[in-house]
């Protein structure tokens, strides 16, 4: 098996060396799709959204770094501020962007497959980003990723029902 993973992943190693680009690439194309998407969400919910899953992942990046020493994030500057990046920036818009698509999804089947899909989706970018040498896995397994990104979207359909109430309840 570990035979394989190095095959697999094997091909992000020439990249290494840009990933900073890549990562800003990667902001620089969630920001796009997120703007120019016809949104389900006001802005004030997308905002509260986004520092809402900025502010779990950072709790919970410490908690597993420092704390549990689970996972360790390298000391060199230009990792550490791409899984500073990683963390702050590009998993919250992708919660919003999941937010946003859950919104517009009807029917309960829909809106089962699209949480199924982007817990699938967020495990995978954490694994790529582990390849990638970013973070480092210590006694981290994909079970601790899937119950963090389950949490993590959870509380930010709770908090997204939180404030449609307050917006339906306010505008009586």
């Amino acid at each position: 098996m570990l035979f394989l993973n190095k095959q697999i992943f094997s091909f992000f190693n020439p990249w290494r060396k840009n990933m900073f680009w890549i990562v800003c690439i990667l902001i620089f194309t969630l920001l796009t799709i997120f703007i120019w998407k016809r949104k389900n969400l006001t802005l004030f919910e997308g905002l509260a959204i986004f520092l809402l899953s900025s502010t779990i992942n950072q709790n919970i990046l410490n908690i597993v770094t420092v704390n549990m020493k689970l996972i360790r994030i390298p000391k060199e500057v230009n990792e550490f501020f791409e899984a500073f990046v990683y963390r702050t920036l590009v998993i919250p818009l992708l919660v919003v962007i999941f937010l946003d698509i859950y919104t517009h999804s009807k029917t309960m089947t829909g809106k089962i497959i699209v949480i199924v899909f982007w817990i699938i989706l967020l495990t995978s970018f954490e694994y790529i980003v582990e390849h990638l040498s970013i973070f480092h896995f210590i006694r981290w397994n994909i079970w601790y990723s899937l119950m963090e990104w389950l949490f993590v979207i959870i509380a930010s359909l709770l908090c997204h029902r939180f404030l449609y109430y307050l917006h339906t309840k306010g505008s009586r």
